[in-house]
């Protein structure tokens, strides 16, 4: 029996071959350990797609199923092409789950192929050479006459390896699901299931480790089409509260009854979660801006390039009346503006592989940080030249407890829908002086989000080009010489807003907070190397600024690891606002149990001692110090734990939930 010109294995190989060389070829160029059982599992996987689609495109003619073999690798090479663009540009393999975002790198299309390498075209050599083949094959069967009369022994031979490829198709998935058991994953200090992790491909990074890009693409559209058909999830959490003497009195007596009458598994996981976590003391910063104004401003796609005297004086004298902390970062993520915006407000992790403030952009959250001013007696604001193009703040914001939201629009901003022609932060720090002038504000609490440093830097704009000759002497790129024009906008916008407070004479009496939202991800390594003279790999690209002015400080440089996630609560404590520790994911970054750590949204982790690389599961240390194992899986599991409860809260609304149990009892 000449087996392999059965039109069903002969499918099979074409599909098999290809598929899995383009799983080797991801491997090897995303630096991805390829010969070990995770490679065993996407055998399997490839092994069943290749005979599953094999049997499908049998019933057509051998012409037309050889065009859609063709086909289905050009997909899939092509799927996993733009991965790895995606991945080197935004430092995230993408989702469908963020389609909403398709917009914007459609504007920024340019940008985001000049950062491709010319190796990812390897990735296309699996379809090429099948392309090469059939090309030949045909030119050599042209002339031949062909028989299509079926013949019986032919059909007695399809059927027989027909019913052989269904026994191996369940054979190989029943195998398969086998090696999702934890005993079988690669990395011994990984803490996310590997179930959970194929149910919900809830983190990329680790899904394309554990089971290839092919494999991820089809669960996460799965998830996009019929949802994420999670398990129920158990966080570590004390049963029994462990009650300790606080110099911060917060009454347990309304939660705990909302726990004790809960039926809800899911809420009651949540409460007892949040309930057992730990309630931070009063410190020595406790009150030091109590009832002072505060103005929080998200610096769009700032680094530490900003850091100049030279060509920013207004950032710098900010910088030398702060508390500077030189090791934050913005962890990028699906919508690094978006989500990161969302955690600064609330001090959760946003959704990895979702635009979380876009999709949940109903929910409420009563301990935000407008919320937390509100009931002090603040009147909040915010403020972004820009539309709701890419985020719904016009309901987010209002949402979030922000009194007023006011875009370019409301503010009567000169901006342009055209993509790269961002609105000017001069003209926004303006309108917001002109806003509080109207407002007659006696205590406020404003955020401000600028947009003028945003990309693209690859091609001439207005405000890309407006300072150029700033930096005619300085060896450096085009595209880096446009940022830094950019960033003279905005540093003139922050010296309109610093003379503004002084004349109305609050200047003093206001803290003003800046942080980047992320690194200028249309710029390469090299490129930003030519300015930062510091290793950027290993995450070191995505070290933002983060200081707290007060007119009254002087310079204080704070070494501490951290991010936005910890901005809220160490606000809070700042001001001495009402607030319950136990309902940020992040902490004070003042109080003496600070936990020196800042965490990437794949959940690798670095401090001063080590830096954790989750893909790998390998963790490279800065000292003589080294972790045990179970140290390692134990800080693991806290982050493991801080992100997936942030996820659950925000897909089930859990503030709300919370703050409606809570008024009822209140009888409120």
């Amino acid at each position: 029996m000449k087996i392999f010109k059965n039109k069903i294995l002969s499918n099979f190989l074409m599909l098999f071959f290809p598929l899995l060389f383009v799983e080797i070829i991801f491997r090897l160029i995303s630096n991805i350990n390829v010969f070990n059982f995770s490679f065993l599992r996407i055998f399997l996987a490839i092994s069943i797609i290749s005979m599953v689609l094999s049997l499908i495109i049998s019933f057509i003619s051998k012409k037309i199923s050889n065009i859609i073999s063709i086909i289905i690798i050009f997909v899939f090479s092509f799927y996993a092409f733009l991965e790895l663009l995606f991945n080197n540009f935004l430092g995230v393999y993408m989702s469908f789950n963020t389609v909403s975002q398709a917009g914007a790198v459609k504007d920024y299309i340019k940008d985001f192929l000049m950062s491709m390498k010319s190796i990812y075209l390897c990735i296309f050599i699996p379809f090429i050479i099948l392309l090469v083949y059939f090309i030949i094959k045909n030119i050599k069967n042209k002339n031949v006459s062909k028989d299509f009369k079926l013949k019986k022994n032919y059909n007695y031979e399809y059927q027989i390896i027909t019913i052989i490829i269904l026994i191996l198709v369940v054979l190989f998935s029943y195998s398969y699901f086998y090696t999702l058991d934890d005993k079988y994953n690669t990395d011994k200090l990984q803490v996310t299931k590997l179930k959970d992790l194929f149910l919900t491909a809830s983190n990329p990074t680790l899904c394309v480790k554990d089971f290839g890009i092919i494999s991820y693409g089809l669960i996460d559209a799965k998830t996009k089409l019929i949802g994420a058909n999670e398990n129920e999830l158990v966080f570590a959490y004390n049963d029994e509260i462990i009650e300790k003497d606080n110099t911060r009195d917060i009454d347990d007596t309304v939660w705990k009854d909302i726990i004790e009458n809960e039926t809800n598994n899911t809420l009651n996981t949540l409460n007892k979660y949040f309930i057992s976590q730990n309630i931070s003391d009063k410190n020595e910063y406790t009150g030091l801006f109590k009832d002072k104004n505060l103005i929080v401003i998200m610096m769009e796609s700032v680094n530490d390039i900003i850091i100049n005297s030279k060509y920013y004086p207004n950032f710098n004298y900010l910088l030398n009346h702060s508390y500077y902390f030189e090791n934050n970062y913005s962890p990028r993520n699906s919508c690094a503006t978006g989500n990161n915006e969302f955690s600064t407000l609330t001090s959760l992790y946003s959704i990895y592989n979702n635009c979380t403030a876009n999709i949940y952009q109903d929910n409420t959250y009563f301990e935000s940080m407008f919320n937390l001013f509100n009931n002090s007696g603040y009147t909040t604001n915010s403020f972004h030249n820009y539309n709701n193009t890419y985020y719904y703040r016009t309901v987010i914001h209002p949402n979030m407890g922000s009194m007023n939201y006011y875009d370019a629009n409301s503010l009567n901003i000169d901006y342009s829908t055209v993509y790269g022609k961002w609105a000017s932060d001069e003209d926004l720090m303006q309108k917001y002086l002109e806003t509080l002038d109207s407002q007659n504000l006696q205590k406020f609490m404003s955020y401000i989000i600028t947009v003028t440093s945003h990309q693209p830097y690859s091609i001439s704009s207005s405000y890309g080009d407006m300072y150029l000759d700033l930096f005619t002497d300085e060896d450096y790129s085009m595209d880096i010489k446009r940022y830094m024009s950019k960033l003279k906008v905005l540093d003139n916008a922050l010296g309109i807003l610093i003379e503004g407070l002084k004349e109305r004479k609050i200047l003093d009496d206001t803290v003003i907070v800046l942080f980047g939202d992320h690194y200028p991800y249309g710029i390469t390594l090299d490129h930003l190397n030519e300015v930062l003279d510091r290793d950027l790999n290993n995450y070191e690209n995505e070290k933002v600024p983060l200081l707290i002015f007060n007119s009254n400080l002087e310079k204080t440089t704070i070494s501490s690891y951290t991010s936005y996630i910890n901005l809220l609560p160490t606000i809070a404590n700042l001001f001495d606002l009402d607030y319950d520790p136990r309902l940020y994911q992040g902490e004070d970054l003042f109080s003496s149990e600070y936990n020196n750590i800042v965490v990437f949204y794949d959940m690798s982790w670095k401090n001063d001692l080590a830096y954790y690389n989750a893909a790998s599961g390998k963790i490279t240390y800065y000292t003589d110090f080294t972790y045990t194992d179970e140290e390692i899986k134990k800080i693991n599991e806290m982050i493991y734990n801080k992100i997936n409860t942030s996820s659950l809260a925000i897909k089930n609304n859990y503030f709300a939930y919370l703050k409606e149990k809570i008024d009822e009892r209140k009888g409120n």
